[in-house]
This record gives C-alpha cells, structure tokens and sequence, in this order.
C-alpha cells in the first residue's frame, strides 16, 4: 500500500511525548482506519513508535535537516501558490478547541498566500480533544518555565 494513500493528522506540541495522533480522522483510501472501538494497544504502539520516530533517525543518520526542508519546502509551495490547504502547521491554539492558554500548538490550518487565512474547525472525539487540552496546558506550562528563566 502506498503510503500517500494515508492522510492523518498528528497535532500538538513540539516535543515528542505531546505529539497527538487524530485516530477519529485518519483515513487509508477515504475510508476511514480506526473506529471507536478499534484496539487500543494497537493505536498506543503507533503513537509510541511515532513519538520514538525523530529519535530513531537522529540515531540512525544523524540528523534530519531532509525531512524538515522537504516540509518547509511543501509548506513554501502551498503558500506561494495560494492553494487553501489543510496543514497541520504551529499556531496560536488560544480560543480554539477551547484552549484557554496563550500557547502554540500544531493544529490544523488553512495556509493562502496570506499564511494562516484560518484554524480548521476539525471534529474530535471527546477523548481526542482532552488530550489536546491537557498537550495545551503541559506546553503553556513549559513556556511558563522559559519565561521566567529568561527573566532571572
């Protein structure tokens, strides 16, 4: 199976343990591949080993300068061509999916030639969404410790 047959959508913070695999929007082919009563081990060993993934290649190869030019590069491309697409991309969560704190999260947005023409009002399951409320306040909670380093 060719993988560009998969869209999905890992949403959440930067670091590897806050990554959030959207189960409920996933879909092989337009059909979707987890249901609600899909095996839970089986979702937890994907997010496991995703989280682990950066990890990997950093051990493996070394860096991953690659991965992270391809993505600019898609990201420039879709920009530049105005195309109004979905990406999951680091944005201002404040106000949306109702986050509270003034944090930055990878959340799905509508990228134009303006840059962020808007956050995509994406459905989640309810067990979804409280996990990226509690990915919100474990980041805000980051920035906090930042801010106040920074100021010492």
């Amino acid at each position: 199976m060719n993988p560009k047959n998969v869209q999905a959508f890992v949403l959440g913070g930067q670091e590897s343990e806050n990554l959030l695999p959207i189960w409920s929007r996933t879909h092989l082919a337009g059909s979707r591949v987890f249901g609600e009563m899909a095996e839970k081990t089986l979702k937890e060993d994907i997010a496991k080993k995703l989280n682990q993934g950066t990890e990997e290649i950093l051990k493996l190869k070394g860096y991953t300068d690659r991965s992270i030019g391809f993505s600019v590069a898609t990201l420039v491309e879709r920009i530049l061509d105005d195309q109004h697409m979905i990406e999951p991309i680091s944005t201002c969560a404040e106000g949306h999916f109702g986050i509270e704190e003034c944090v930055f999260l990878s959340l799905p947005v509508v990228l134009c030639r303006q840059g962020v023409a808007s956050v995509f009002k994406m459905e989640f399951e309810e067990d979804e969404l409280n996990s990226l409320k509690k990915v919100a306040s474990r980041e805000h909670d980051f920035q906090k410790v930042i801010e106040s380093e920074r100021e010492s």
